[in-house]
């Protein structure tokens, strides 16, 4: 349930152009997600919230 649900609000961000990385996913979600097919390989997932802001960091250093 709590997959299905992650799944939708990603939908809906994509459709307004916001860029959704996912964080901190517990075990038993992702078994979840994966036991039930959901396909979340055009996304970006990253170990811990901090690894995402540092990536980000990078990307807009970068993109200067």
């Amino acid at each position: 349930m709590v997959a299905d649900q992650i799944f939708k609000v990603i939908d809906s961000l994509r459709f307004l152009g916001v860029e959704t990385i996912l964080t901190g996913i517990r075990p038993e979600v992702a078994q979840t997600i994966v036991s039930i097919g959901i396909d979340f390989s055009s996304l970006t997932i990253k170990s811990s919230l901090q690894k995402a802001i540092e990536d980000l960091l990078i990307r807009v250093k970068n993109n200067k």
